[in-house]
């Protein structure tokens, strides 16, 4: 029995020189730095009951020296050359050397600076705490016994870890040498943590290898100049790569044998790993030397980004996964040499996709999400046989089967991923380039509809591209066309308008494992402070609440809506008539217009005179920035289905000179744009604008009809107000300087949404007989259960005239959505003719309509009221429900014959005096804070 019997306290060291004699146990130290040092040539026999050692035995010779019974130390110090190790644990001095711990039982320690190049476990019941100081420079022994780190452990070229064993790293990182052969990690078991992750730093890659059957993770690695002889993967063997792995390849290299496979970052998260190219463009090829192994390159649901790499062996590369993709990231090709499912990511330039076989299938998604200022792919049919004669069969949803042939000579490719094909990019330029002078493509040839879709910041190219099966979607006014000709089904444009189509083509595309990862790179970059741009119009201070909303609305924010075009260095382009490909002008000066306008263009700035259109010529153009149009005298001007005309920035201008027909659905306003129609009265006659369609007005943005000039909403005619209120960006429509907006005979025309509509500056808004206004309402179509809240201003002499001539037929104005409203009267006048009505909460033969008005106010406004204004009882709802409804007629006069009517809950019809007595000749002052239907207006 091993025995520390006290008789002697060491508390200073003994030094021990040319001796040879036994120790006995009965030492006791004083503190750890008290010890006994052997010199050069000394011998140290303790016996063999053994030493218990809780100061400090230090040997300046060679541990050979030491002999006896084991040493227990209990976090003593065991110093070799002047390198001192913390040591708890049992010592065996039969086993050692001058270099070599070794170790026995469960409760050892080894910290501080190690100076054994050689630690060995005894057995399966040995643990050793390993949380060293310094690098490791030897080989630990496991013999099936349990290393456990306590720090981060550094490892020396050519240190390992011998097992069987197991390596509990405690989520602790275990640092080996780049470029090190590893393939002794493959017979550890690992805790807390998996693997090794080198070293970070790079180096040159000399060997990675794994025993044939067994399985070796990398991660948080570098491996640079990677050769033909870097990989050893035996039969069978798997070389996973986690988290923060780049390879970085020095020569071509061909992999025959092993498998590579992505695995998941350690929070369980999708991981992309980086391979790259030194010094120009290498070659990775998968080619299994075993012809019965199909998978050389495992995704498992995760990425491998391409730069200047080119990878052949597609048919080798099992995706496993919705989330698997090949991201080609600059200067990257793909070889495709089967059809196959893999998603294939984009960013940067110079990306190629060679389709070695014709009539390949590509039902993965191909997305490009990449970060650069430019994410382009290019398409080349590199064949390994000449094109033959072919069809392709389409079978649609009733299960009748079509065959398209394809034209001759033509090399095809199919995408038929749900999204296929996804031509955009949310910040920055998406490009596909087809390079064969012909190519057939076939999109989607089953019910699928999105094989193929185009959507904003995007542009295609080819010479002669025929389109088989679905069309090309275009979801997006963004876009340009560069071909010589489109034949087939061609590009379809009827969605650019449809947002619907946008987010089912996006719910339907996989989120990559490199679109989530560049998402993330997205997020994390700055975010740059919105300019703040000056209004377009400073109005005095409003009692209106909306006031102070108007004057934020031209602020300038980065965001883009559906309907616009985007800036492709410098230039706003995209063909409204494919497939041929008008010239794309970029104008920032004035000029004069040589002919009526066709084509794509972007007047940014600039001042275009004598504009002239016409129905048989197509044209999108672009007002950004101040822009300014002037209509052709004597022409008549025409915005209709040939036509698309966006909107992007402030203070754009189109002067109208003679009479104009516009539809308001071909005008695509961006987020917090404006423009100004003026008319402009030259001769006698006063120009007339039709306005009809629907106007979608996103947040922000400012449709402002001014001067001498009659517009007329035609019957159906809307503007839908998509403003954002929960950030004060809402939409306004504006009518002003003099101008008049009257609806047209017997329609029916509508305001609602989100937004504010304002009658100023001396401008007229009329309902005559026959007509009807509907505010905070729209069409069937487009209400479906959208909760309006709209505010209506009428003021600086503004008037408002409702069934005001003699003509019969009852005029109405009716304040009826989902949602609440306003109605503000300052300054102006407001007319209500025998026959008219300003009804709110109030629908045809005086129903209660659902709504809620928010505040009626009229101040220094007169009302000639010969006609009715009915009040109509307020809806509880969710949205409104704590609304109360304000009525201030300050110092306003209201005269005529009419009656104001306030409508009971039951309805029951409420009137100031009995049903058919007028309101003559009454000045009522302020009635306040009264909640409708239970206030009844009454004379002073």
């Amino acid at each position: 029995m091993r025995k520390s019997i006290g008789i002697l306290s060491l508390c200073s060291s003994i030094a021990v020189f040319a001796w040879v004699g036994s120790l006995c146990a009965s030492i006791n130290w004083g503190s750890r730095e008290s010890g006994i040092v052997l010199q050069q040539d000394a011998e140290l026999n303790i016996g063999d009951d053994g030493l218990d050692v809780r100061g400090t035995l230090a040997f300046a010779g060679n541990l050979g020296a030491l002999q006896g019974g084991p040493l227990a130390f209990d976090l003593g110090v065991l110093e070799n050359a002047g390198q001192r190790t913390l040591l708890s644990g049992l010592f065996s001095p039969d086993a050692a050397t001058a270099d070599e711990l070794s170790l026995s039982g469960a409760d050892n320690v080894i910290s501080g600076e190690c100076f054994a190049r050689s630690v060995v476990l005894s057995d399966a019941n040995t643990v050793v705490e390993f949380g060293i100081s310094n690098v490791f420079s030897g080989t630990i022994t496991l013999n099936g016994g349990t290393l456990k780190l306590t720090n981060d452990t550094v490892m020396a070229k050519d240190a390992k870890i011998v097992g069987p064993g197991t390596v509990d790293k405690q989520h602790f990182n275990l640092f080996t040498h780049a470029g090190d052969d590893t393939s002794w990690v493959t017979a550890l078991d690992f805790l807390n943590g998996t693997g090794i992750d080198g070293d970070g730093e790079g180096g040159s890659a000399s060997s990675v290898a794994v025993a044939a059957g067994e399985t070796y993770l990398l991660s948080n690695t570098t491996l640079t100049n990677i050769t033909q002889d870097t990989f050893n993967l035996g039969a069978g063997s798997t070389l996973e790569l986690g988290e923060n792995v780049i390879f970085e390849f020095g020569s071509d290299v061909v992999l025959t044998s092993g498998t590579i496979k992505i695995v998941n970052k350690s929070d369980g998260s999708a991981n992309v790993v980086h391979m790259r190219g030194n010094n120009g463009r290498k070659l990775f090829a998968l080619s299994p030397s075993d012809s019965n192994q199909t998978t050389l390159l495992d995704l498992n649901g995760n990425s491998v980004a391409l730069q200047d790499l080119e990878l052949v062996g597609t048919g080798f590369i099992a995706p496993n996964g919705g989330s698997a993709s090949i991201a080609l990231a600059g200067n990257a090709v793909l070889d495709v040499e089967v059809s196959t499912d893999l998603n294939i990511d984009v960013e940067d330039t110079g990306n190629m996709l060679a389709l070695t076989q014709d009539g390949l299938t590509l039902s993965g998604s191909f997305g490009f999400d990449g970060l650069a200022a430019e994410n382009t792919l290019s398409v080349r049919f590199t064949l390994n046989a000449p094109v033959t004669n072919k069809t392709v069969t389409m079978i649609d949803a009733n299960g009748d089967i079509t065959y398209l042939p394809v034209k001759k000579g033509n090399p095809l490719v199919v995408f038929d991923g749900d999204t296929g094909v996804f031509l955009t990019n949310s910040s920055t330029l998406a490009g596909m380039i087809f390079e064969d002078q012909s190519v057939s493509v076939a999109n989607g040839l089953n019910t699928n509809t999105n094989g193929f879709v185009i959507d904003q910041n995007s542009y295609l190219k080819a010479s002669n591209l025929e389109v088989l099966g679905h069309p090309i979607k275009q979801n997006s006014a963004r876009f340009t066309l560069q071909a010589d000709q489109v034949t087939g089904t061609g590009i379809d444009q009827s969605f650019v308008r449809s947002p619907r189509a946008v987010s089912q083509a996006r719910s339907h595309r996989p989120i990559t494992a490199f679109a989530k990862y560049c998402a993330k790179r997205r997020a994390m970059r700055p975010v740059a402070k919105p300019k703040v741009i000056a209004p377009e119009r400073v109005s005095k201070e409003r009692v209106h609440a909306a006031t102070a909303k108007h004057k934020k609305m031209n602020s300038k924010l980065p965001t883009r809506s559906f309907a616009c075009m985007e800036e492709f260095d410098g230039v706003h382009v995209r063909s409204l008539a494919t497939p041929v490909l008008y010239e794309h002008t970029f104008v920032g000066t004035a000029v004069d217009s040589a002919g009526p306008e066709m084509g794509s263009a972007l007047y940014k700035g600039a001042h275009i005179k004598n504009f002239e259109t016409t129905s048989a010529f197509a044209f999108n153009i672009t007002l950004q920035d101040g822009a300014e149009i002037d209509q052709k005298v004597g022409t008549e001007l025409l915005v209709d289905a040939q036509h698309q005309m966006n909107v992007e920035g402030s203070g754009n201008r189109l002067q109208v000179t003679g009479n104009a027909s516009i539809d308001l659905g071909n005008l695509g306003f961006d987020k917090n744009a404006g423009l100004i129609i003026q008319c402009d009265q030259i001769g006698t006659s006063a120009p007339t604008v039709s306005l009809r369609g629907v106007l979608d007005l996103p947040e922000g943005s400012v449709l402002q009809l001014r001067g001498a000039g009659r517009f007329i909403f035609a019957d159906g005619a809307a503007i839908s107000l998509n403003g954002n209120s929960s950030t004060d960006k809402l939409a306004l429509f504006s009518l002003g300087d003099g101008a008049e907006l009257s609806v047209a005979a017997n329609g029916r025309a509508y305001v609602g949404g989100n937004g504010a509509f304002e009658v100023t500056r001396n401008a007229r808004l009329r309902v005559d007989q026959g007509a009807s206004l509907h505010i905070a309402d729209l069409p069937t179509a487009l209400a479906a259960d959208r909760v309006h809240n709209v505010d209506f201003t009428v003021d600086q002499g503004g008037q408002i005239l409702i069934a005001a001539t003699a003509a019969s037929g009852t005029g109405r104005m009716r304040f009826i959505g989902n949602g609440a409203f306003s109605f503000a009267a300052d300054g102006a006048q407001v007319i209500i003719g025998n026959t008219g009505t300003l009804a709110f909460n109030v629908d045809a033969a005086n129903a209660p309509k659902r709504g809620w008005l928010k505040s009626f106010t009229m101040q220094l406004a007169t009302m000639k009221l010969y006609g009715s204004l009915l009040f109509g009882p307020n809806k509880l709802d969710e949205h409104f429900a704590d609304v109360k409804t304000q009525v201030d007629l300050t110092e306003s006069l209201i005269d005529g014959g009419g009656a104001v009517t306030v409508l009971s809950q039951d309805p029951v019809r409420l009137t100031t005096g009995t049903q058919t007595s007028p309101i003559a000749n009454l000045t009522l002052k302020a009635i306040s804070q009264q909640v409708l239907p239970a206030a009844i207006l009454v004379a002073s």
